[in-house]
């Protein structure tokens, strides 16, 4: 038998190669799958109004793509798309200039009222074979027509091999801003921050999140979250959330909360407007106040808080040295542990309707004494507020009782909402249904001269039932009033 004799020094060594091979197999051969990604480049845009610029719709790390379609949605109030192109020697350029084969080449900048659509397919043709690697498949141009942000999201993305086959792949959206508009966390990292480096009449934009400060607004801003159910300022249960002290401050779509809920110890408001101007004109809309002392403190002339679901304050809405003229409408305003809408001093001029008063435990409405003579107005002439402790009825079935809900001994609503007030609920149900449709169109194209005319079907209060009113009801058809 055949022997071989190693040293102890080649028997190490062959040792060693042997455990590397084992632990190592094939790893010079071997490289991770890539993902295929469709994203848009470049990933945020801004632009100046009025001004044009490109994307590109870029595919990365494909194998064998040999047709796509995609779908790109836009808010066409802040943009118009003018152009989709392929590039010279875009990704799916073929061999053949005559082997290509668009199915879908469309721009939609009126797809319905609040988005543009482009739609885009293209298929190679036999002999061609399927592309791999990266690169461009569409550059599209857009003009920015307002001032505002808009996301450019890919759907309905589509990718397919030579067999037919789906080929997996993840998208990256894009966000396109145009105007004077700053994003939060982009261009800052807070909001504060934002405002800090903000000029007056600049719109501050804020991406969903939880955003853990208190803010002082010192500058005419308008503050805007996506959406309020996703983008959160949490006060962290000291003082006030959002203190303005600017004039013409907006603050819409943010769910603002735990301000001081302590009255003696650590009092605070969701929003204080502290504007001590004589013509503030904020607006606080759309947006959920809760958890504080306060929902909302007026301290200034001129401003209107409509929209908001304000609950679970000792105080919904406080105006303890408001000089007036303040609108509050379309707010719900619910399980105060106090009051639902407070005056301290006189604020005679300010209007109060479409709210909906829910469980406020002390009060509704409280009014000082140091009030005198008529402190509100608790109607727009034709609908008043909700109150839900109040027990009227209504004979003619329109929704609004023909008896007065008595506030206290100066005011009263003379046109009470049978059912909590829902924009575009015309008939006052707490549905938005077909029942409104028809009557809005009944009233259809008439003013308040006409034989024609229903006040209730006037949504938007321009004294003319048009296109406006109409599109109104039909973005909330379907909805139903439920206990936020």
């Amino acid at each position: 038998m055949f022997h071989l004799a190693l040293s102890r020094t080649a028997k190490t060594i062959l040792l060693t190669i042997l455990i590397v091979a084992l632990v190592f197999p094939l790893s010079t051969s071997l490289v991770e799958a890539q993902t295929t990604t469709v994203s848009i480049k470049p990933e945020r845009v801004k632009a100046a109004l009025n001004a044009v610029f490109t994307v590109d719709i870029n595919i990365s790390d494909v194998a064998d793509l040999y047709g796509y379609e995609l779908m790109l949605w836009f808010k066409n109030s802040v943009l118009q798309a003018t152009k989709a192109e392929r590039p010279v020697r875009h990704f799916l350029t073929p061999f053949d200039p005559d082997k290509i084969f668009v199915a879908k080449w469309e721009i939609k900048n009126d797809y319905n009222s609040t988005h543009g659509r482009v739609w885009l397919s293209v298929i190679l043709m036999t002999p061609e074979v399927g592309k791999t690697g990266s690169g461009i498949l569409v550059r599209l141009t857009f003009k920015g027509i307002k001032e505002g942000i808009t996301p450019l999201t890919l759907d309905s993305m589509k990718l397919s091999d030579s067999n037919a086959d789906p080929i997996d792949s993840i998208v990256n959206d894009g966000l396109a801003v145009v105007g004077n508009v700053i994003t939060v966390p982009d261009d800052y990292s807070t909001i504060q921050l934002a405002i800090n480096g903000a000029y007056a009449g600049d719109r501050i934009y804020v991406r969903p999140g939880t955003y853990r400060e208190n803010i002082i607004v010192n500058k005419t801003v308008a503050l805007i979250g996506e959406v309020a159910e996703n983008t959160f300022i949490d006060g962290g249960g000291i003082g006030n959330v959002v203190s303005v002290s600017a004039n013409s401050v907006e603050i819409r779509k943010f769910t603002i909360q735990n301000g001081g809920k302590q009255p003696w110890t650590n009092h605070g408001a969701c929003v204080q407007i502290q504007a001590a101007f004589s013509n503030s004109n904020c607006l606080i809309r759309d947006n959920v106040l809760r958890n504080s002392t306060l929902g909302v403190e007026i301290n200034c002339y001129n401003a209107t808080v409509a929209n908001n679901v304000i609950k679970d304050n000792y105080k919904g809405i406080s105006m303890p040295m408001s000089g007036g003229n303040i609108t509050i409408t379309g707010n719900t305003i619910i399980d105060s542990i106090w009051y639902g809408l407070e005056i301290i001093y006189n604020n005679n001029g300010s209007t109060v309707f479409h709210n909906s008063f829910i469980s406020n435990s002390q009060y509704q409405f409280y009014a000082h004494a140091y009030i005198t003579g008529t402190v509100c107005v608790w109607a727009n002439g034709v609908e008043g507020n909700y109150w839900s402790n109040y027990t009227g009825t209504d004979t003619d079935g329109d929704g609004i009782s023909e008896t007065p809900y008595v506030i206290d001994v100066l005011n009263r609503d003379n046109y009470p909402l049978m059912s909590p007030y829902m924009q575009g609920d015309v008939n006052h149900d707490a549905t938005i249904d077909i029942f409104d449709c028809v009557l809005a169109a009944l009233a259809f194209g008439s003013v308040p001269s006409d034989p024609q005319w229903n006040p209730h079907c006037d949504v938007n209060l321009d004294n003319a039932i048009d296109i406006f009113d109409m599109v109104t009801i039909a973005l909330n058809f379907g909805k139903q009033w439920t206990n936020p």
